[in-house]
């Protein structure tokens, strides 16, 4: 018998995704994490390995404003510094210099996707509810079939 395939239920999209925010956007940002176990100072397997685009030994500030997008002026550019440490032996060293850019709400997307979210969730009944009448069907055929083996024995 052939395996029959469950339907996937769709998800709702987040309103959140869809509210107005303040994005940053980096011009430059270096990150080191120095761990006791590791000899690369990088765990693969949790994250994905960046690499800064720069060393930190070759920026200087020339590089970094020639780095600003044009209509983003020097006061607006911030920068964000420290390291984090925990009992695991690690300690995360990072300094990052950027903007922030205000994305606006997308009111109009997001009852887009809702309508799209209804009408697949719609679908996904009606696919539903043939699955589960073929899974019957099938579970009813299978029985039949067996029944019939144990007779002609």
């Amino acid at each position: 018998m052939e395996k029959l395939k469950e339907p996937k239920q769709p998800f709702p999209p987040f309103e959140f995704h869809y509210d107005e925010k303040v994005e940053k956007k980096y011009i430059y940002e270096f990150w080191e994490s120095l761990r006791e176990d590791d000899d690369d100072g990088w765990d693969d397997e949790e994250e994905e390995k960046r690499v800064p685009e720069k060393p930190i030994s070759e920026v200087n500030l020339a590089w970094l404003v020639s780095k600003v997008p044009e209509g983003v002026s020097l006061d607006q550019i911030k920068v964000e510094f420290g390291y984090n440490a925990n009992c695991m032996a690690y300690e995360d060293h990072y300094v990052g210099f950027y903007y922030e850019v205000k994305i606006p709400a997308r009111k109009k997307e997001f009852r887009a996707a809702m309508k799209k979210y209804k009408e697949d969730l719609a679908q996904y009944e009606k696919d539903l509810a043939e699955y589960n009448e073929a899974c019957r069907l099938q579970e009813i055929k299978e029985t039949e079939e067996r029944l019939a083996k144990l007779k002609a024995k």
